[in-house]
Order: C-alpha cells, then sequence, then structure tokens
C-alpha cells in the first residue's frame, strides 16, 4: 500500500503548490492557504487508504515538501541586527563566557564540522556523492543492533521497509538479554564487508561494501555500557503535569497498547475527546472525580489539562539518557574502544505537533513550551548545554513564540551550566513578525531581553551563558562529541528535538525507517547513536520511582 500512497505524494505537492502559487498572486498568507488545504488532503488520504501508520509518514513528506516550497508572496524579511560571527576566533572574541576563553573548549570548535545536514563527506565523482545517512539501507545503528543481538532471532524493522522503527522482540526479553551478559563482554562493528545500497537523487545506487561510505574502522562497546544506557535513563514531568497523574495515565496507556497517539498534525486528539482507549478513559474518568488525588491543586488544573491536546502534552514530558555517537563529522565510523569516557545526556523533549490545526488550543502553548525549557534546563542539570532549534522545523512553529519561552526559560532559574550552545538554524519562517527568517532572528532577541534586563545582574548573567552559534552554524551533535572528549569528566547535554510518540508515548526513532528521511533530530540521531535501545520497555524506567522526576 506505501508504494501506491507514495506515488500520489508528488502529484499532491504539486497541487498545493500551484494552490500556494495562486494565494501569492492574491497577496494571501500561503501558510493559511496550506492550512486550509492539509487537513483536506490528510482526511482524503486517510479515507482512501486507511490509517495506517504509514499514512502519519506521508504526511510528514507532504509537509517538508510544502515547508521548502513555500514562496516569499513579493515580501521582505525585517532586517535583523545580528552579530558577524564566521569563524571560530570570532565566536571566542565575541564572547565573555570563561569556559568558552579555554584552549579545549577553541579546539572543540575548532574541530567541528559546519551542519551539513547529515550529509556524508565523500571524495568528488564518488557514486554516491551527496547522500545523506538515512538515504542509506544501512546506517551505523543497524550495523550496532546486528552485533548486539548476533547469534539471537532479535531483529530490527529496517530502513525502507514502511513500517516503524521497532524490535520483533518484547522489550522485557531485550532488557533481560542485555542484562544477563558478562559486563566486560564487548560487541562491535564495522561497515568492512557490509554490501548495501543508497538512495542518492532519487536514484537507488548498490553498493558491494559500504566501508566506502563509512571507512573500515571498528566501534567497540561493553555491555557494562550498554547497560549504564539503559540504568542512565530518567523521566521529567513539567509542573503543568502532576507526576501522579503522569504514572497513571502512563499505566493505562500501556493496557491500551498505544505505541504512537491517534490523530494527526492537521486533527490532533484533545484528550478530553480521549473514547476509544478503554483503559485510558476509565483513568481520566477516574481523575475526574478526584484530581487532588492525582496531584491536581484543583478540579479547574484538572479541567484544564483536559482542554490541551496529547501532543501538547507530550511537550510537558522531558527524558534523558546516556548516549554514544557512533559516526564522526564527515559521516565515518568511529573506532573506539570500550571504557572511554565518551557519553553524552540526550534529552529528548518536543515542539508542540500540530501547530497550525485550529484544533490546538494556542493559548497553552507558551506556557508549555517556557515550562518545557525549564524541565529541560533541569534534566541538563550542570556543565555544557547545547540546543538546536525546536518546533521550527517540519512542524512551523512561531520563533518569536519558541525563542521567547526559552529566553524566559533561561532567565526564570539559576542553573550550574556553564554555557548554554545555540544553533538556532532553522528552514524558513513562513509567517509572522519574523517570516523568512532562519535563525538569525534569535540573536535579535536575545539582544532585546539583555537590554531589557541591564540593570538585573542576577538576570543578565543568566543571558550570559548563552553562545549563539548561528553564523558559525556548527553541527551541534559533533560539538556535543568534541567537547565530550575535551572535558570527559563534564556533563555534556544535547538537546534532542523529539516527537510526543517519544516523549510521551511509547516509541523512539519514529520515522527513522524512512528512506531518505528530512534532517529532523530524533530519527538522525537514532540511526547514528544509541538511543534507539531506550523505549522505556526495555530501560525499565517505570520500575524506578527515583528516576521519575517532578519539576
Amino acid at each position: 500500500m506505501f508504494s501506491i500512497l507514495s506515488s500520489f505524494t508528488n502529484k499532491i505537492c504539486r497541487s498545493v503548490s500551484e494552490c500556494i502559487n495562486f494565494a501569492s498572486q492574491k497577496m494571501e498568507d500561503a501558510t493559511i492557504y496550506i492550512g486550509k488545504c492539509y487537513g483536506k488532503i490528510i482526511t482524503w488520504i486517510k479515507s482512501a487508504f486507511g490509517t495506517a501508520k504509514k499514512v502519519d509518514s506521508l504526511s510528514h513528506n507532504i509537509i517538508d515538501h510544502l515547508q521548502t516550497n513555500v514562496p516569499s508572496n513579493g515580501l521582505t524579511t525585517k532586517s535583523i541586527k545580528t552579530s558577524e560571527v564566521e569563524n571560530t576566533d570570532a565566536i571566542v572574541k565575541n564572547s565573555n563566557i570563561l569556559i568558552v576563553k579555554e584552549t579545549a573548549f577553541q579546539k572543540a570548535l575548532a574541530a567541528t564540522p559546519k551542519f551539513a545536514r547529515y550529509q556524508i563527506s565523500l571524495p568528488a565523482g564518488h557514486s554516491c556523492e551527496g547522500v545523506v545517512v538515512t538515504g542509506l539501507n544501512i546506517r551505523p545503528s543497524n550495523l550496532f543492533f546486528s552485533a548486539l543481538f548476533k547469534d539471537t532471532n532479535i531483529t530490527t524493522t529496517m530502513p525502507g521497509s514502511g513500517y516503524l522503527f521497532a524490535f520483533n522482540a518484547s522489550h522485557e526479553d531485550i532488557r533481560n538479554y542485555i542484562n544477563q551478559k558478562e559486563k566486560n563482554e564487548v560487541v562491535e562493528f564495522s561497515a568492512k564487508g557490509k554490501a548495501g545500497n543508497a538512495i542518492v537523487n532519487k536514484t537507488t545506487i548498490k553498493i558491494p561494501d559500504l566501508d566506502c561510505i563509512y571507512g573500515d574502522n571498528v566501534y567497540k562497546i561493553s555491555y557494562k555500557e550498554i547497560q549504564d544506557i539503559l540504568d542512565s535513563q530518567k523521566i521529567f514531568t513539567s509542573s503543568l503535569l502532576p507526576l501522579a497523574f503522569y504514572k497513571g495515565m502512563k499505566e493505562a496507556m500501556l493496557k491500551d497498547k498505544i505505541v504512537v497517539f491517534p490523530g494527526d498534525d492537521a486533527d490532533p486528539l484533545i484528550l478530553k475527546n480521549l473514547e476509544n482507549e478503554k483503559a485510558t478513559r476509565q483513568f481520566l474518568d477516574k481523575a475526574k472525580d478526584n484530581p487532588t488525588q492525582f496531584g491536581f491543586v484543583s478540579a479547574e488544573d484538572f479541567k484544564e489539562l483536559c482542554e490541551t491536546s496529547l501532543y501538547q502534552i507530550g511537550s510537558m514530558v522531558v527524558k534523558s539518557e546516556n548516549y554514544r555517537i557512533f559516526m564522526d563529522g564527515r559521516g565515518k565510523i568511529l573506532a573506539r574502544e570500550p571504557g572511554k569516557n565518551d557519553a553524552i545526556r540526550l534529552i529528548n523533549s518536543c515542539g508542540i505537533r500540530g501547530f497550525h490545526s485550529p484544533k490546538t488550543p494556542a493559548k497553552f502553548n507558551k506556557r508549555i513550551m517556557t515550562e518545557n525549557f525549564k524541565t529541560s534546563l533541569i534534566a541538563a542539570e550542570k556543565g555544557i548545554a547545547l540546543f538546536p532549534a525546536v518546533g521550527m522545523g517540519v512542524w512551523g512553529g512561531d520563533p518569536e513564540l519558541y525563542w521567547k519561552s526559552f529566553l524566559d526559560a533561561v532567565i526564570s532559574q539559576e542553573t550550574d551550566l556553564d554555557v548554554i550552545c545555540v544553533n538556532p538554524g532553522h528552514r524558513a519562517t513562513r509567517y509572522g513578525k519574523y517570516k523568512g527568517c532562519k535563525g538569525e532572528e534569535f540573536q535579535a532577541l536575545l539582544d532585546e531581553y539583555k537590554t531589557y534586563y541591564a540593570n538585573n545582574e542576577e538576570v543578565l548573567s543568566r543571558l550570559n551563558k548563552i553562545l549563539n552559534l548561528h553564523q558559525s552554524k556548527k553541527d551541534i551533535v559533533q560539538l556535543a562529541h568534541q567537547l565530550k572528549l575535551a572535558y570527559p569528566e563534564k556533563i555534556i547535554s544535547l538537546f534532542n528535538a523529539s516527537d510526543p510518540d517519544v516523549t510521551l508515548g511509547n516509541h523512539v526513532g519514529e520515522y527513522v525507517n524512512n528512506r531518505p528521511h528530512t534532517d529532523t533530530t530524533e530519527e538522525n540521531y537514532t540511526a547514528i547513536g544509541t538511543n534507539g535501545l531506550c523505549f522505556e520497555g526495555i530501560t525499565g524506567i517505570h520500575s524506578f520511582s527515583d528516576r521519575l522526576i517532578q519539576t
């Protein structure tokens, strides 16, 4: 069925693009025009082909196409003053952050390439030149899982299969398999001798030996380090979501076997309208009868939460866990030996999915995202934190809302973080005050805050921890890795702009099996690192109350 669906993608995108061009001629906001068309398109797809999970994947492809092809309607972006930071020396010179002045930090910056949208560096003229990691049918994480479960029947769904990322064994069986292994036993993998194929410019190219793509290094990791990944997971709920309610809802969702949420970007499901999931519905009725038992201050607070969408509630949950990267900045598999202190702390959180749907109650978004960022900063704890733009990619969020929420979170609380690195680059904003901007607006907003709080030393000191990497365009995944090598005893936290199916639902990796996928962090982080192991059923997180934290 997926092949049939996919054959319609270009036709749909062309049709909607024609609508956008028409809107442009009428000087209407093309984004509003998309909003009018999108829900009808997805409804038509589902009525024609059913509600298979693959439909949501296709809808993401449609939105991805639209967001990169929306015309500017002839409007020009307001000129925004930004610091001209063109190289590492300029970053260091323009910063007053103490750690940024250190040689180790400067070397980490210098060793970090620009963000190349997960494209693998290959020689000019190579048959696969231009390939991105998700364009390959075997990614580093697939090599890892194959080695991890060698001589067992445990496998995963594979890239190009048309299925969401999943294991064929129960999560409990996987956890038990990992935990019964000797701690000093080693899992190792390499691309050498592995055949595969790549999709480049819509053409499939056979690859007799993947070492011509990934190199021939051998990556080694001990079972103790893998066990530590599982044991490191924590879940944080923001101040808007009582922990007692979260626990009860998660238990009910497991009974209903909810992996990804019902609804979609155009038609998000409001919590109070959840009807078809019996156990979850019964739990909500129980909470309604006695909301204070589940952590709510009042019945009104519970009623307000029930007005939000499941996607919005997903933005009230943050997960953290140890994360190891398998690839260097050129896309080559790293040569690694067990025992290396190179685990990054991955902070899994998400923006507002369904941001543009009229069914999403927008009045809650600012508060939700401010508390989301506060929770993420608490999860980062100390050391160095790295943030990409959140919610401004495939979901087309408003930079003004997201960046002000982020800055409000930063100024609201003291942290032990040495520096907060931000690469604010994102797709061109399609509407509003910052229409056409691609991240340059972040510095303007940061400067506004610094001017406003110029006489408040406490707040200004918090804002001064922010290091804007926009002009340098550093790849923050690789920067996180380089900083961990430079400061092995520090916590280096990397923000993953994830999905509510991952934060509140029971999934990890989302659409990583798409070939190729766009440059969203959840999917690409799963393709190049260890977080595919961190399903809650595999980590066993809900058996450890001390790792479930209310902020």
